[in-house]
């Protein structure tokens, strides 16, 4: 038995913790709570570099190595100031995203590449609050072609590609 809960995700980014969202083609994104359903945490290593460093030629490249919460209800890449500052990415703008605790302002940063396993993707960056952890969400895995296996808990390439990476372009 299903319990909806409908969230419209549009036209802001939608940061929703804790929901599993159902995506159909052509349709707004709903989250649902899946009664009976084992809901886990999932981790995920992550590397992410400074793009602009790395594109630049610099000598260094600002990286860092994360452990990610996988967050299916998370539009973007998320993470906390310090890890910003520590990649240096610049200031890019501030947009309205629906989270847990309402509408709220959030900082976006300037393309970071990130890294996961032998597959890699340049996105931008959403601030999160100190004390929210670091969220990997569906933009970056669906570019890299990552499927949440919910079952065991892990990251998956998605079966359907035979292990390429293939992207969808409809």
């Amino acid at each position: 038995m299903k319990l909806g809960i409908p969230r419209p995700c549009i036209p802001t980014v939608c940061i929703d913790f804790g929901w599993r969202i159902n995506r159909r083609h052509n349709s707004p994104p709903q989250s649902t709570l899946i009664r009976g359903t084992v809901m886990g945490r999932i981790q995920q290593k992550v590397i992410f570099e400074n793009s602009t460093d790395k594109w630049s030629g610099a000598q260094v490249v600002r990286k860092i190595e994360i452990d990610m919460l996988v967050d299916s209800g998370a539009a973007m890449a998320c993470l906390p100031k310090s890890d910003i500052e520590k990649l240096g990415l610049p200031y890019k703008k501030t947009v309205k995203a629906v989270t847990a605790d309402g509408m709220r302002e959030r900082r976006i940063y300037a393309a970071a590449n990130i890294i996961i396993g032998d597959r890699d993707g340049t996105f931008d960056i959403m601030e999160v609050p100190d004390g929210v952890p670091p969220l990997l969400g569906y933009i970056p895995l669906e570019q890299m072609d990552y499927l949440i296996d919910f079952a065991q808990h892990k990251l998956i390439e998605n079966p359907e590609h035979n292990g390429k990476l293939t992207l969808d372009l409809f």
